[in-house]
């Protein structure tokens, strides 16, 4: 009995040595599994500090185009009062001008009274005629002034 005692209690030393080997074997895999796991999580927290620092720079350009629409709109307000000063001045520029015409047609017509009551001197006529065409040519200068 002892032979067969000795045989079974050798039998489970075997087993058990077989076991610690499974069992190294698999503590040696787990350390493995461990280590992939560490470096995945090492990727992830890198991942996620790349992913602040984009969040962090799309922040930074949304506030950017905020201010650059904000300065489009302050523009195109100003542009708007500028075209309304355009105008007024253009309407002012318009009254005077006709104003200028009105008044040089009074001269024409001063003129041309002059003219015939001076009608048989003709030093004079031809003097009120120099004049009348330097006027002309003034209110031609001052049309093509006046016009923008």
């Amino acid at each position: 009995m002892d032979a067969e005692l000795r045989g079974m209690l050798e039998a489970i030393l075997e087993g058990q040595r077989l076991h610690a080997a499974r069992l190294e074997a698999l503590d040696h895999r787990l350390a493995g599994v461990e280590q992939r796991l560490d470096r995945v999580e090492e990727r992830l927290a890198g991942v996620e500090q790349r992913l602040d620092r984009l969040e962090q720079r799309v922040d930074r350009l949304e506030q950017r185009m905020d201010g650059l629409e904000q300065q489009i709109d302050r523009l195109a307000q100003r542009m708007d009062v500028l075209a309304q000063r355009v105008d007024a001045l253009d309407q002012r520029v318009e009254q005077r001008f006709d104003e200028v015409e009105r008044r040089i047609g009074e001269v024409v017509a001063a003129v041309g009274e002059f003219r015939s009551q001076v009608g048989g001197v003709n030093g004079s006529i031809e003097y009120l005629m120099d004049k009348t065409a330097r006027l002309e040519r003034d209110v031609y200068l001052l049309k093509r002034q006046a016009q923008p």
